[in-house]
């Protein structure tokens, strides 16, 4: 069955779905929300944020049945595990926890200001908070387990399965022309540091490798990350704005939105631009999936 890829176009409330294998985008579907933002794809249902309207949404992959439920003011960042959907919300400060079943808010609790990006981490998750410059870990329950700050502007995070233990790398900004990442243990607590020629905005992690994928969007660069080694194995250029990044490993294909060139960019593990694929205004998160027949 061919992969498929969903993407979220921000600046006409619609979701593309693109064939991998064609290399195409074959649907693009309206959504009535405010300016979607960040997809993922769950037990064969697409998930999205809502970031103007304050909400978050289930539908089919082929964008129907919708179901619309309230979230804090400007939901970003999605995570799901053990059918509980959590979601961050940065112009409330706040992250949110969703029955996935039910699809209904369970609770919610403060986490920090402006929260920029959240992974699954250890038995719960853990938050980057951009304004507040730490890292924040919670368990399912939204308890605070442990609290990190850093001496940078976190930006992304990733989590990686290393042969030494589970980590937490959190990038992001020290200048406005460098930036920094800070690798975390399994307590959250910085390990070590490695600086970046630029901010890295996003990041996808390459499990098992202990490296990983990371775009800066405003300097429209992709690199690879080795935080063994501690260095940028390669960098190339993008489209403009590379917002967010997602990677395929058994493939061996990073897929790239470049924000203002409303287009999805497809890369190999090296680095070489293999495909532009034409999307929707302002193309922001993808989830990716089989997709199976898309009528």
């Amino acid at each position: 069955m061919a992969e498929t890829l969903f993407v979220a176009n921000s600046g006409e409330d619609s979701i593309s779905i693109i064939s991998t294998r064609e290399q195409r985008e074959i649907k693009r579907f309206g959504v009535d929300q405010n300016e979607p933002s960040r997809l993922i794809l769950h037990a064969g249902q697409l998930y999205c944020a809502n970031a103007s309207g304050g909400s978050v949404s289930r539908m089919r992959p082929d964008g129907g049945r919708h179901l619309t439920r309230c979230a804090g003011a400007g939901p970003h960042v999605m995570v799901a595990r053990d059918e509980k959907l959590f979601v961050i919300c940065n112009e409330s400060d706040s992250v949110w926890r969703y029955d996935m079943r039910a699809f209904m808010p369970e609770t919610a609790t403060a986490c920090g200001s402006w929260p920029i990006d959240m992974v699954a981490f250890g038995e719960g998750i853990a938050i980057a908070n951009m304004m507040s410059s730490n890292i924040c870990c919670f368990n399912e329950d939204l308890h605070c387990s442990a609290s990190t700050m850093l001496d940078m502007i976190p930006l992304c995070l990733a989590g990686t399965n290393a042969p030494s233990g589970a980590r937490l790398v959190a990038c992001g900004m020290v200048s406005d022309d460098a930036g920094a990442c800070a690798i975390l243990g399994a307590d959250a607590s910085i390990l070590r540091a490695m600086r970046t020629p630029w901010p890295i905005s996003a990041v996808a992690p390459l499990l098992w490798q202990n490296a990983g994928i990371g775009v800066a969007v405003w300097q429209n660069r992709l690199c690879k990350l080795d935080w063994e080694s501690d260095r940028v194995v390669w960098q190339t250029q993008t489209g403009r704005m590379p917002e967010s990044v997602l990677v395929n490993e058994r493939m061996g294909r990073i897929y790239v939105t470049c924000l203002q060139d409303a287009c999805v960019e497809i890369y190999d593990f090296a680095g070489q631009l293999r495909a532009r694929i034409p999307t929707g205004r302002e193309p922001r998160g993808m989830a990716l999936g089989k997709g199976g027949k898309i009528a």
